[in-house]
C-alpha cells in the first residue's frame, strides 16, 4: 500500500487512494489505511453477499466525528470499471454493483464505512432473497431485551420450520434472516414479515412495541418489519459502523446468543473470526425456503403455542 496515497494494484485494477493516515475512528486510533485493509480481507467473504445488488453506501468523509451523507447512485468520478444499474427506470438514480474487490477499496478511500445491499438482485429487483426482522432497541432498553426478543422470534420461526440467520447490527439491535426462494415480491414478505411481528407482540406486549414513534416505545423492543421494501437496505453482514470502538455487523451461530457483548465485534477481531470459523452468513445466499402463510385465531389474539400456518 502506498506510504501515503496514489495507485493502489488491486488484482487487475489500479484504484486511487489518498490521505491513507487520516484517521477514520478517531478514540481509536483506526485510519483510512486500516479500512482499506480490512476491506481487503475481508473481500472474499463480503463480495458474495453484495454482488448482483444496488448499494447504498454512507461516507464519512471526515471520519465517523465530522458530517456523513448519503450515497445512493454513482458519481461521475467514479472509475469506469464500476458497474452501473439503472435501478428504477425513469429516474436518475444509478446505482453502483459491487463485484470485485477494488470496488470496496474505491468506497472506503471515499470514507464509506456503512454498506447497505439491497434485499433483492438486478434480474429480480422486486423479488428478494430473505424476509428480515430488524430488532429495534427503543431508548433505555438493554441488549439482554434485544436477546429475549431474538429467541422469540426463532422459536416462532422454528414452530413454523423455517431456518433462520443472525447477526448484529453493529449497534445495539440485531437483524434476523430468514432464506427464501426467489417468488413473492417485496410486499407479500413485508407483509409475512409484519404479521408474525404482530402475533409476536401480542405474545409479549410487556416486551415488544408495535409503537412508530420512537420517543413513545416505552424502553421496548420494536420488530421493523418495514425495511422489507424494494429500495431499503439494511447494513450488509462484515460492514464496518460508524461508532466507537470501529464495530462491524457480524454474523452470528445462535448459541452465541449466551453473554453476547456486540462490542467484542471490531475490526481487528472480525479479521480472526472469519478466518477460524468462515463466513457464518453464507446460509442467506442459497434460500429453497417458501413462506408459510401465517393465521390468527378468532377475535384478533395470538394463536394458541405461537404462530400457526394455514394448511400445514
Amino acid at each position: 500500500m502506498p506510504s501515503q496515497g496514489g495507485l493502489l494494484e488491486v488484482g487487475r485494477r489500479q484504484v486511487k487512494v489518498s490521505h491513507l493516515d487520516k484517521l477514520i475512528w478517531p478514540g481509536d486510533r483506526i485510519s483510512k489505511r486500516d479500512l482499506l485493509a480490512y476491506h481487503l480481507r475481508m473481500s472474499t467473504f463480503l463480495l458474495p453477499h453484495l454482488r448482483g445488488r444496488a448499494v447504498v453506501l454512507r461516507l464519512f468523509p471526515d471520519g465517523i466525528e465530522g458530517k456523513s451523507f448519503w450515497r445512493r447512485s454513482v458519481p461521475e468520478t467514479a472509475p469506469r470499471w464500476i458497474p452501473r444499474w439503472r435501478a428504477r427506470p425513469g429516474t436518475p438514480t444509478i446505482c453502483p454493483l459491487f463485484q470485485e474487490p477494488g470496488a470496496l477499496v474505491w468506497a472506503a478511500n471515499q470514507g464509506a464505512i456503512d454498506i447497505h445491499p439491497w434485499h433483492s438482485r438486478r434480474d429480480r429487483p422486486t423479488q428478494p432473497d430473505w424476509a428480515a426482522f430488524d430488532l429495534d432497541p427503543s431508548p433505555g432498553a438493554d441488549f439482554g431485551q434485544v436477546v429475549q426478543v431474538a429467541r422469540m422470534v426463532k422459536d416462532a420461526l422454528d414452530q413454523l420450520g423455517l431456518s433462520s440467520v443472525l447477526k448484529t447490527t453493529g449497534q445495539k439491535g440485531l437483524h434476523i434472516y430468514v432464506p427464501i426462494r426467489r417468488g413473492p415480491d417485496q410486499d407479500q414478505v413485508r407483509a409475512w414479515v409484519g404479521e408474525l411481528a404482530h402475533q409476536l407482540f401480542d405474545a409479549a406486549p410487556q416486551l415488544i412495541t408495535e409503537t412508530w414513534t420512537v420517543r413513545d416505545r416505552k424502553r421496548l423492543v420494536r420488530i421493523d418489519y418495514t425495511q422489507n421494501v424494494v429500495g431499503k437496505t439494511l447494513v450488509s453482514a462484515y460492514s464496518p459502523r460508524p461508532l466507537p470502538g470501529g464495530l462491524v455487523s457480524t454474523p452470528l451461530a445462535w448459541e452465541e446468543l449466551d453473554d453476547l457483548d456486540p462490542a467484542a465485534f471490531h475490526l481487528s477481531a472480525v479479521l480472526e473470526r472469519v478466518r477460524a470459523r468462515g463466513d457464518l452468513f453464507q446460509a442467506v445466499l442459497a434460500g429453497r425456503q417458501r413462506l408459510p402463510e401465517l393465521k390468527r385465531k378468532a377475535g384478533g389474539g395470538p394463536s394458541p403455542g405461537g404462530p400457526q400456518l394455514v394448511n400445514p
